[in-house]
């Protein structure tokens, strides 16, 4: 939503396009007081999906209309 408020938890740069993990904020009051263990979780979190080990393993295929690339389409 417009407005919303993100705390900008890590940058990584690699071979691609730079990676930023970021953590919405849920109240504007949150983004003066900082809760580091809160952000340790939430880029924990984002570590696990970033190696895959959040995703359920899918035995099924993508259908056509939601593979390739945006705008893509027949």
């Amino acid at each position: 939503m417009p407005g919303t408020l993100f705390r900008v938890l890590d940058v990584r740069r690699g071979d691609s396009a730079p990676q930023i993990f970021l953590c919405e904020l849920t109240a504007p009051h949150t983004a003066n007081r900082p809760d580091p263990e809160a952000d340790r979780v939430a880029l924990a979190r984002w570590d696990d999906v970033v190696r895959g080990r959040s995703a359920p393993e899918g035995t099924g295929r993508w259908p056509d209309r939601c593979a390739g690339g945006t705008g893509a389409g027949p």
